[in-house]
């Protein structure tokens, strides 16, 4: 095997495999033709020396190889300022989460400070890290379907400011309404999954932890489709800051997320109770509550129930009911 043969083999093994072979014979003609253009330059055969001056031109194997493979991200540089915001939301949210759970605690009268503090930092670490992994699966996958995401900024050869899109007011994406929506729903998912403790009332009573629980095991039956929904929130949300824009397929979407969850609302609203308070349980706690307090609190939180799940229905629908008017009226205008 002579050294054109052993650099070829060498190239091929960075090269993708579906057009291998077409480029291996590709970079073999370029070389061969470099080395009868410097044979006939130096007006000499072609020989070892020859060959090795011509294979150092082109450089070693792995470089060869990149220029004929486009740059591959996991995650590209025109997602990452998009990365780095969902990061630094999704770690403030759970940082504040770990202060909560840590003043809770504190306020405990037979609180074991040392552990306390070493359960709570041990707990937003391994929160943190998937969180993390999540959040980088969630672009990967964004960037790996969108490969449009990877091409570089700064290659603007082909780029023609007459192509230009006319971008409509109302097809403009508020940033900030975005980033809030992200941060309530990451917010919202964290608590309902990993720390249901905060969703209810505890406290010491004889040296023994009580907790009762704001929400009924129902609502939790309903956790997988609320999951569901608030993650395509998520990603519609993160697809809209990478592209700036509204547009037709994106505005779909959102009408389809809208009307699931108008439709698990409406199923929340008419079945069991959400509210897992209990007004026995809680007078015989010893926490503190008598009959009128307890009453009046489950009462309470049996209004505030209905009424955010009605105010769901009701400014979802009018949102859904309101974007197709907006694309009924564009049809019929173009």
């Amino acid at each position: 095997m002579n050294l054109i043969d052993r650099y070829i083999q060498h190239v091929g093994k960075h090269l993708p495999e579906k057009s291998r072979e077409d480029l291996k014979r590709e970079i073999r003609s370029l070389v061969e033709d470099s080395l009868e253009d410097r044979s006939r330059e130096l007006g000499r055969k072609v020989d070892t020396a020859m060959t090795v001056d011509v294979l150092k031109e082109f450089g070693r194997p792995e470089k060869m190889a990149a220029s004929y493979t486009p740059e591959r991200y996991l995650i590209s540089p025109r997602l990452y300022p998009i990365f780095w915001l969902v990061v630094r939301i999704v770690m403030t949210v759970l940082f504040a989460i770990m202060l909560v759970k840590l003043f809770i605690g504190i306020t405990q009268v037979d609180a074991n400070f040392v552990q306390l503090i070493i359960q709570t930092v041990t707990g937003f670490a391994s929160g943190a890290i998937s969180a993390l992994g999540n959040i980088v699966i969630v672009f990967a996958v964004i960037q790996y379907f969108a490969p449009d995401l990877s091409k570089e900024l700064d290659k603007d050869d082909d780029w023609d400011p007459l192509k230009m899109e006319k971008i409509e007011d109302e097809d403009q994406v508020s940033r900030v309404e975005q980033a809030f929506g992200i941060t309530f729903s990451v917010i919202g998912l964290a608590v309902f999954n990993f720390f249901p403790e905060l969703l209810g009332f505890g406290a010491t009573s004889n040296g023994e932890w009580i907790f009762l629980p704001a929400l009924s095991e129902a609502f939790f039956t309903y956790l997988p489709w609320i999951n569901l929904l608030w993650g395509a929130e998520i990603i519609l949300s993160l697809f809209l800051l990478i592209q700036g824009q509204w547009q037709t397929a994106t505005r779909w979407v959102s009408i389809a997320i809208k009307i699931m969850t108008v439709g698990l609302a409406g199923f929340m609203l008419a079945g069991p109770s959400l509210v897992g308070l209990n007004l026995q349980d809680m007078v015989a706690s010893g926490i503190g509550f008598t009959l009128e307090t307890a009453t009046r609190l489950v009462s309470l939180f049996k209004q505030v129930v209905t009424v955010t799940l009605a105010l769901i229905i009701v400014l979802d629908g009018f949102s859904i009911v309101k974007r197709i008017y907006k694309f009924a009226v564009k049809r019929s205008g173009s």
